[in-house]
């Protein structure tokens, strides 16, 4: 029984790597925590089911812990049918995003749902994306931001909705000015 569990446990260990290291190698993944599979790249569109419980994590952030826990806490949520665990990296503030991802397979009724849950939740989707075709599709007015990194003298404009400034807050980047 005790090496049972101990398999399970290591199971779920590799579980939580290859999410991680997939996540950082194809920039986000999307999978299911009950029997560890990975969604193929079908024509449908993902976004967060539950807006809400988005947690968004600095540069540099122990991906394989925040994975631990954020299936932890969500472990309701994330078992109901049809609920898949999402991790996307933003490619302009490289802030990882883990979500309870809802699948559609039509982009306006993804968008509809989007904004739906976004007000029912008070936070906005930042985006939709295409398993497929690997096409993201942002849904909120960016704001502008110019970050500079670390002590380089080197900036980079990047385009951010206004709850990503959060994750700014934390990480490494510095917001030089906002307009």
């Amino acid at each position: 029984m005790e090496v049972e569990t101990r398999l399970k446990q290591f199971y779920f260990e590799k579980y939580l790597l290859d999410i991680a290291s997939a996540t950082l190698e194809r920039g986000g993944v999307t999978t299911n925590v009950d029997t560890y599979e990975f969604l193929a790249p079908i024509d449908a569109w993902g976004f967060p089911q539950y807006p809400g419980k988005t947690v968004v994590l600095r540069p540099g952030a122990n991906l394989v812990e925040e994975l631990r826990w954020f299936i932890r806490e969500n472990n309701r949520e994330l078992n109901e049918p049809g609920a898949w665990l999402g991790t996307w990296v933003h490619p302009s503030t490289y802030c990882c995003y883990l979500d309870i991802t809802a699948i559609t397979p039509c982009l306006e009724a993804a968008k509809q749902e989007a904004f739906k849950r976004s007000q029912q939740d008070g936070r906005e989707i930042v985006a939709l994306y295409n398993f497929k075709y690997q096409q993201t599709v942002y849904l909120c007015e960016p704001a502008v931001v110019t970050l500079q990194r670390g002590e380089s003298a080197r900036s980079k404009e990047v385009f951010l909705s206004w709850r990503e400034l959060a994750c700014l807050q934390t990480s490494k980047l510095t917001p030089l000015f906002l307009f």
